[in-house]
């Protein structure tokens, strides 16, 4: 079980603090906001206790004012709500009935009156920290940087003050991510980035206030990415033929957060933070020391405003990001300043059933011609690409800009249908990637969504849901890049157990990216689908399986198979196992790009890849206030390349004829020597008997 008390403080019908607690004793507390969300990072400071007795179990709250906050009116008026989860019974009950085809959840709260004579409180919180920690790796003869065991010390403070009843200012020096769950292993062959959830408390405590999506493009791109702030240096240093010691992540000198809503709906969030210079330590083959910088010193900024109409039913907002840096001269590929920002605005309508959303951004990045060069040449854009006529590369800019926006119109609630319809995109020069994070520029995008939802048990079915969704994404050269629909649908049993699955097609278009900059090449149609299943969660055993699989009629396809398994001995004790397994057979891999007689030629492999993994998570609760975290995941992932081609045809109708086979007329392979580098391949590509370039062998057997 687990007994929830919410207060919607600022009676803003958007907003509220949540605390719930168990039969045992455990604490759990979460901020509300856009009505829907949740922040779980939320910590609040407040105690309960709890007696379990014949009749079933009592809760006492006591919960300091000063850990909420709200107007200084003489006389005023909250949202609450109470909420008991029953979880043998999978049953929710409440105080004020929220229905199941509601808009949304804090705007359906009850009203909490009488309350005189309160007045907010100032806060003061301090956390000082220090941080001892070891590490041990591989031993290497001669590198004085790893000799089998190393040391690590750290040591600072994070400050909480209330500044008033509505805005709260966090500082921290040297803040403390000594906790923080390593990110999960993956392999990525593509020319992007990965996507990481930020897990550092600092950045988490408060980020509703500023998440602004770019687009739905890729599904995580947004303004505001804050794993920017410390990132991996980016700057590489010469070994100079001996050893190069580099800092695992920039240090965060100094950061301050102010954030909070006020009682007449104003939402304001401001962040500052200064990232130290990052030197590697090189000692060369004479055994000089050397100091190289690979992250310079920087500045981050955002702030986010907002002002909510009609009891939160509609709103309007601004967001700026700025990152500054002051840069050495052998780090002049990357930016000196870069600037986003824009305006965004919703409004429900129709009972709060109906919404409108919009959003219009702008960006502005400066630097020297190395690294707006760079810029224009990154994945996202590829100015230089030889076959698209509206976009021109050239080296000597020293400034891009951009913009992007969207427009949506959606049904959120009430009765069985649910759906949207969107329209959004981002110019060629929109770059936000320095504070941000954004895979795509250059593209228009339409989309629709619709959905029937059954929520009443009947004869078979608790609950279940059909969804149908239709897109088409071109560049602003009108180069159709993605076309496609699916349908897909989940379902729960009486038994509470329950299923999902969909099918998705992609019609014939080109792809943009796969040559790295080169022409674009026709992409086959594709289908793809997925299915699962889950069991009833309120056994002590859980399981939830599923598999996919996509294929194109060119030779290429993919699939795999997960699983997520979790038990539960006893009532203080959980294990859960997720294994997974994935297989690739891709035809057309990029492999290389080659500059031969002033003429770029682009190579591509026919590749099978095998990936498996285990993640493995322990819990064991000894107290309420007193439990041990395991998390490990054993990552093997192995890719064979079974043959190379050059791309001769991009466009070509005949699939055989964009290509051309490198036989062994033209290819021979230098296997690996005793030096531990890779293999090499040798191509005469006009048979004249002289090798025209090399490469290394693409071959990998990744273990984490």
């Amino acid at each position: 079980d687990w007994l929830v008390v919410s207060f919607d403080s600022y009676f803003d019908r958007r907003t509220a603090f949540e605390f719930r607690v168990n039969p045992a004793g455990v604490e759990r507390d979460a901020y509300l906001f856009d009505d829907t969300d949740r922040d779980q990072s939320w910590n609040a400071v407040w105690d309960v206790a709890t007696t379990r007795d014949d009749e079933g179990w009592t809760a006492e709250f006591k919960i300091p004012l000063s850990q909420l906050r709200f107007s200084d009116a003489p006389e005023q008026v909250w949202g609450f709500n109470v909420q008991r989860v029953v979880q043998r019974k999978n049953e929710i009950s409440f105080w004020k009935p929220i229905s199941k085809d509601a808009p949304g959840w804090v705007s359906e709260y009850g009203d909490l009156a009488g309350l005189d004579g309160i007045e907010p409180k100032r806060r003061l919180e301090v956390l000082p920290y220090v941080l001892a920690q070891q590490a041990y790796t591989p031993a290497v003869r001669g590198n004085p940087f790893q000799t089998g065991s190393d040391w690590f010390g750290n040591a600072g403070a994070d400050i909480r003050y209330g500044l008033n009843n509505s805005l709260t200012l966090n500082v921290t020096v040297n803040p403390d991510f000594g906790q923080v769950e390593a990110d999960p292993s993956v392999l990525n062959l593509s020319a992007f980035e990965t996507f990481f959830s930020e897990r550092r408390p600092f950045f988490l405590e408060g980020q509703g206030i500023f998440n602004f999506r770019i687009s739905n493009f890729g599904g995580a791109e947004q303004l505001f990415y804050s794993r920017r702030i410390g990132r991996r240096p980016q700057g590489g240093a010469d070994s100079r033929g001996g050893y190069v010691d580099m800092p695992l992540n920039t240090t965060i000198l100094a950061a301050a957060k102010l954030s909070g809503k006020s009682s007449s709906g104003w939402s304001v969030g401001v962040l500052d933070a200064v990232t130290g210079e990052e030197n590697a330590t090189v000692i060369d083959a004479d055994g000089n020391y050397h100091r190289d910088p690979v992250e310079p010193l920087s500045n981050y900024f955002v702030g986010r405003v907002s002002k909510d109409f009609r009891e939160g039913q509609s709103a309007v907002g601004t967001i700026f990001t700025a990152t500054n840096r002051s840069l050495p001269r052998s780090m002049r590929f990357l930016r000196t300043s870069a600037y986003a920002g824009g305006f965004d605005g919703r409004t429900r309508f129709g009972n709060g059933n109906w919404e409108v959303r919009g959003q219009l951004l702008g960006s502005r990045v400066q630097g020297a011609r190395p690294a707006i060069a760079n810029t224009q040449l990154s994945p996202a854009r590829y100015f230089q690409r030889p076959d698209a006529e509206h976009l021109t590369f050239d080296p000597d800019r020293t400034t891009l800009l951009g913009s992007a926006g969207a427009f949506s119109l959606r049904k959120i609630g009430g009765g069985h249908w649910r759906g949207s319809v969107t329209g959004e995109w981002i110019s060629p020069g929109f770059e936000a990637n320095d504070l941000g994070f954004q895979r795509t520029a250059d593209a228009v995008r339409a989309s629709g969504w619709i959905q029937y939802r059954e929520d009443e048990p009947g004869d078979l079915f608790r609950r279940y849901s059909l969804n149908y969704n239709i897109w088409n994404m071109q560049t602003f050269g009108n180069e159709r890049f993605a076309t496609g629909t699916n349908i897909n649908g989940n379902f729960q049993l009486l038994s509470y157990w329950g299923g999902f699955g969909g099918l998705n097609y992609e019609l014939p278009a080109l792809n943009i990216r796969v040559l790295r900059g080169g022409p674009a090449m026709k992409a086959p149609s594709g289908y793809n689908f997925w299915g699962g299943f889950y069991s009833d969660n309120r056994k002590p055993v859980v399981v939830e399986a599923g598999g996919w699989y996509w294929t194109d009629p060119e030779r290429s396809q993919a699939g795999g198979i997960w699983m997520d398994f979790s038990w539960r001995p006893s009532s203080s004790v959980r294990l859960a196992l997720g294994p997974s397994y994935d297989r690739m057979h891709d035809d057309w891999q990029f492999v290389t790009i080659q500059d031969l007689d002033d003429n770029l030629h682009y190579f591509t492999g026919v590749l099978d890849q095998n990936t498996f993994s285990l993640t493995t998570r322990l819990d064991w609760t000894f107290t309420p206030n007193l439990s041990l975290q395991l998390y490990a995941q054993p990552f093997v992932s192995s890719g064979d390349y079974q043959s190379f081609d050059e791309v001769v045809a991009p466009k070509a109708d005949a699939y055989d004829d964009r290509f051309s086979k490198l036989e062994e007329d033209r290819l021979s392979y230098t296997p690996a020597g005793s030096d531990g580098g890779p293999g090499v391949y040798d191509v005469d590509l006009n048979r004249d008997g002289e090798v025209d370039f090399s490469f290394d062998d693409p071959n990998f057997n990744f273990k984490q």
